[in-house]
This record gives structure tokens, sequence and C-alpha cells, in this order.
């Protein structure tokens, strides 16, 4: 067995690189493809979370807390939304 000159593997080693590029093209063209479908409703909540499961950075449940300044000209307008997203 006689071993390739340095010319004889030059194609070789440019015919595979060139599969290997267009392997890398095609897998890259399928990733994106597959990723082009917007996301999914979820209106539940039920693999995302609702409003129940909040948490700040530090992990802590988070709800809004009732407005307690009754003399505050919007005090109304505030008790109303929170009521609204409390319930």
């Amino acid at each position: 067995m006689t071993a390739l000159s340095a010319r004889g593997r030059r194609p070789l080693v440019r015919a595979l690189v060139a599969l290997q590029l267009a392997a890398c093209v095609l897998a890259l063209g399928a990733r994106v493809r597959a990723d082009d479908q917007p996301p999914k409703p979820d209106p539940a909540g039920i693999a995302t979370g609702d409003r129940t499961t909040a948490v700040d950075g530090g992990g802590n449940s988070f709800m809004v807390t009732e407005p307690t300044d009754k003399t505050a000209p919007d005090f109304a307008d505030k008790q109303k939304a929170f009521q609204e997203f409390s319930t």
C-alpha cells in the first residue's frame, strides 16, 4: 500500500470539509424551521403559571396589596382595580 502524497490528499480533504459544511447548514436549517412556529397559547396558565404563581427574584410570592390610603383622590379607582385583580 502506498501513502497518498500531499497533492493526492488535498481533493479528499476539500470534499470532506464541503460535506461537513453541508451537513451543518442542513442541520441548522432544520432547527430554524422548527422554531419558526409561534408559541401555543396557554390561557389557563397550566404550562407557564398564572398570576397566583408569580414570584420575585428572591422566590417570594408576589401579590398586589390592597390600597390603604382612603384619603387619596384615586382611592376608589385603585380599590376597584385591586378587587378586579383579586377575583
